[in-house]
């Protein structure tokens, strides 16, 4: 979130580039159009100040892949990683960037709904206006003001169109590499690829996907910042992973979470997604956790739903 592109904005106008389904197929073009936005925040060292690439980032890592290895992010995950943990074990490790659609007759899919406008105004929206949801209050509402790429991203979410539920749950929709919020996946299957990226020492079931010293780098060197989209005080560590006590220190910005969101992240690791999904890991307890849901909210990774989860598994944790 330190690249400088959280937003597809033109230079010149000022206005938000559209990103079209031929963008993302032709990938070029998608690559080009996130090369030429831009910078923001309007820093020489973007790193200093770091902003939620919630729409870019998935093709950013998939533009380093194809110039690295000569695959798209998809393609690597799948030969890499989902294959070779799923041929090792009796259950299949079902992550996916892109399903091609003669497979996928093979798998049974929860279609992606965003809710309701009704819900999201009188049982989210109207709450945290009359103060009964500071953390919905600080962020996401407070996005609706903005004019940037992330406050269209919010409000794309909140009042959702038919159009777009019909389009990502369609089997074209559901075969294009969307490197950007467009995975497939259940729980298990990132719970188990969490287990040996991030809490293990890169192996799980007898695979090897990393090695220890890479596993142990990606998770040092923990660097505080204030991420300028969320207004909020977060630790990263060198692969891009979040520890969220960094969050709860004295003098941290930190409003978007809620009081007991201190307990029910403890000591782990990770990193959650705009709508609810969640991967996290206790590296001392090797506990690793996940959370994926076909029913995107406004609610981010903080939202209650989560939150119930995560203070019962602390419970058990510390029994």
């Amino acid at each position: 979130h330190a690249g400088g592109v959280p937003f597809v904005v033109d230079s010149g106008s000022k206005k938000i580039t559209p990103i079209t389904t031929e963008d993302i197929l032709a990938v070029d073009p998608m690559e080009q159009k996130i090369c030429m936005a831009e910078k923001h925040p309007n820093s020489k060292n973007a790193a200093a100040i770091p902003c939620y690439h919630a729409l870019t980032r998935g093709f950013i890592v998939n533009g380093i892949f194809r110039r690295v290895d000569g695959r798209s992010l998809g393609r690597f995950f799948r030969e890499e990683i989902t294959e070779p943990l799923s041929s090792e074990n009796e259950t299949t490790v079902k992550f996916f960037c892109g399903i091609p659609k003669k497979e996928q007759p093979e798998h049974k899919f929860a279609n992606f709904t965003q809710g309701s406008i009704f819900y999201t105004v009188f049982v989210q929206i109207l709450p945290a206006l009359l103060g009964f949801n500071k953390q919905l209050a600080a962020f996401p509402f407070g996005c609706f003001f903005r004019s940037d790429g992330l406050g269209a991203f919010v409000k794309s979410v909140a009042f959702p169109t038919l159009l777009f539920e019909d389009y990502i749950n369609s089997p074209f929709g559901r075969s294009i590499e969307i490197s950007s919020s467009g995975m497939f996946a259940n729980a298990r299957s990132m719970a188990v690829i969490n287990a040996a990226t991030m809490a293990g020492d890169g192996s799980i079931r007898g695979v090897r996907l990393l090695s220890p010293e890479g596993v142990a780098k990606s998770m040092d060197s923990i660097v505080t910042r204030t991420d300028s989209a969320l207004d909020t005080t977060l630790g990263f560590t060198q692969g891009g992973y979040c520890s969220f006590q960094e969050s709860f220190v004295e003098g941290a910005k930190n409003e978007i979470f809620h009081p007991d969101d201190k307990t029910a992240y403890g000591n782990f690791i990770g990193w959650g997604g705009f709508g609810g999904s969640l991967s996290l890991v206790d590296r001392e307890k090797k506990i690793s956790f996940a959370y994926c849901m076909n029913g995107i909210g406004i609610d981010a990774l903080w939202g209650v739903r989560t939150r119930r989860i995560l203070l019962e598994l602390q419970k058990e944790m510390s029994s």
